[in-house]
């Protein structure tokens, strides 16, 4: 995906194999590459004044990238995964061994009434489970049938956010390696409701990483587009 920015700015979703490429081109180049790490809550100086607000105060912190003659050429990553502490080093490194950390993704798809949960260990899919529960949509009648219409939605949304927690705290639990980072897909306000109902969910609240998958109809097929999403970088260049 290539977005051109209105502030000066391109920004590229790139997969790990992608970006890992380019690093690679950047490092082989005549004037090689240096890399500096920022984690969350720190944001560039000001020579990266080109940078939209949004990357700058990235939730998942940046690796800003200078390459060829003096430095001129930039790149600023917001990487899949938060960067956990400052470092700069000669060449991408620094970002590659980001990247490369072999990790174990908890991915939770939800719309009311569908669902979708997986745990991918680097890239690869270990387990899934899809589901769906009826939810019936808003009443349009008032008085007591749209009161007692109501309770029975919220019994049913209650019902359906228990079953997807249990079926992301069963398939979760059957990788070997516990849940790195968790990822989830959907509309917003769903997934805050959910959250708050599914208590397994309360030790990786911490471990969410800050970017929605897209999820449109939650199903296998796009729990493995989600796979790829939760590897992948978002690379910002000057226009």
């Amino acid at each position: 995906m290539v977005d051109p920015g209105a502030a000066g700015h391109v920004v590229r979703l790139l997969s790990r194999r992608k970006l890992l490429g380019l690093l690679d081109e950047l490092e082989a180049g005549p004037w090689g590459a240096a890399t500096q790490m920022l984690p969350p809550g720190i944001e560039p100086g000001p020579d990266w004044g080109w940078l939209p607000g949004q990357a700058r105060r990235s939730p998942a912190g940046l690796a800003l990238i200078r390459y060829g003659a003096g430095g001129s050429g930039r790149l600023a990553v917001a990487p899949p995964f938060p960067v956990l502490s400052s470092a700069s080093g000669c060449g991408p490194g620094p970002l590659r061994e980001r990247l490369s950390e072999r990790v174990t993704v908890g991915i939770i798809l939800l719309r009311l009434g569908r669902y979708a949960v997986g745990a991918a260990r680097d890239e690869t899919l270990a387990v899934a489970k899809c589901g769906s529960r009826y939810v019936k949509g808003a009443h349009r009648a008032g008085g007591q049938s749209a009161k007692r219409f109501q309770r029975n939605r919220e019994k049913w949304i209650r019902e359906f956010f228990d079953e997807a927690c249990e079926a992301a705290r069963t398939r979760f639990a059957q990788v070997e390696e516990p849940i790195d980072w968790l990822v989830l897909g959907g509309d917003r306000h769903t997934l805050g409701q959910f959250m708050k109902r599914c208590g397994y969910l309360a030790e990786l609240s911490e471990r969410r990483v800050p970017w929605l998958a897209p999820t449109r109809r939650p199903g296998r097929a796009e729990l493995d587009e989600a796979v790829g999403f939760a590897w992948s970088s978002r690379v910002y260049e000057p226009a």
